[in-house]
């Protein structure tokens, strides 16, 4: 949708309403990222099986992110320039937030992630992930090799 209102508001041959046409423009492109990054916190949550803790955080973390990209859509201010015939954004400094929250938010989210990875141990046979990282590497390949022949995979707890 995004890429829809762009197209509307770069075709533009007259004055257009440049505070409706760059909000909605942002609007759409933060929704993606929003959604992207619950797509992380619902990975997140899944990989420690429903953990209450893990929950609050992940949402917080999120719910934290969503208020960083409100806040910027609230904040942008843009003018028609005649000159250049184009929508000109005036206040671009608040945009390094969203871009420095989202970043923060997606690292914490995905080490949360990793954390839960390594914790997560098979009840039967060798953990792919744990061998691989932490096992013998010589080892590590042919377990591997032979897991994946097998298609027998580790049952996680």
């Amino acid at each position: 949708m995004a890429v829809i209102v762009n197209m509307i508001g770069f075709d533009a041959l007259s004055q257009i309403s440049c505070q409706a046409w760059v909000t909605s423009e942002v609007f759409f492109a933060y929704l993606g990222v929003a959604g992207a990054t619950l797509l992380i916190v619902l990975r997140t949550i899944a990989i420690w099986n429903r953990d209450k803790i893990v929950i609050m955080i992940a949402m917080v973390i999120w719910l934290g992110e969503i208020g960083f990209l409100i806040r910027s859509i609230v904040t942008l201010r843009s003018i028609w320039a005649p000159a250049q015939g184009v929508c000109a954004v005036l206040n671009t400094d608040s945009s390094k937030y969203n871009m420095l929250s989202t970043l923060a938010t997606d690292v914490i989210l995905l080490l949360i992630m990793l954390a839960g990875l390594f914790r997560i141990r098979c009840q039967t046979g060798v953990c792919l992930a744990w061998d691989f990282f932490f096992g013998n590497r010589a080892s590590s390949g042919s377990c591997l090799l032979s897991q994946l022949r097998s298609l027998r995979w580790c049952s996680f707890s």
